[in-house]
């Protein structure tokens, strides 16, 4: 099979017997992961071109993300209106989905924010999606699987 391409099977992949479910809704789809042993809650957007990190990912590995982040300001654009954004730059993240490690070079962290969505460790859009060459969302028994 060719990279870049989204297939429909017939009939959904099962769910492996040693695996447990890794997604949930709650407003949106969530996807569970973990760093070391710690659980981490993000939006899986793939409407979405980057993957970020919020407040939340931030207080949990504070002195981590203190001593190799660089700051840094962007412009988002939202409802006609352009919002300029104190930020951090991490020159990488890594943690796992599933048996799965992940690796993400140079992603937002967002140190704190109000927002509803913010309430979770991050947002996972198609910066994260890409970098797999096999990748199983099964809705039905919610997991998502990546290679």
């Amino acid at each position: 099979m060719d990279k870049q391409q989204l297939v429909f099977p017939a009939h959904p992949t099962p769910m492996p017997q040693d695996t447990k479910p890794n997604l949930l809704i709650d407003g949106s789809l969530l996807l569970r992961a973990r760093k070391d042993s710690v659980p981490l809650t993000f939006h899986l957007d793939t409407g979405c071109s980057t993957a970020e990190l919020y407040s939340a990912y931030y207080h949990k590995f504070a002195a981590e993300t203190g001593n190799t982040a660089q700051k840094d300001t962007i412009s988002t654009l939202s409802y006609g209106q352009i919002h300029n954004m104190e930020v951090l730059l991490l020159p990488g993240a890594s943690f796992m989905v599933g048996d799965q490690p992940v690796s993400m070079e140079e992603v937002y962290l967002y140190p704190s924010s109000g927002e509803y969505l913010h309430q979770h460790d991050g947002r996972m859009g198609m910066d994260f999606l890409r970098q797999f060459d096999r990748i199983i969302l099964n809705l039905k028994d919610m997991y998502l699987h990546v290679e």
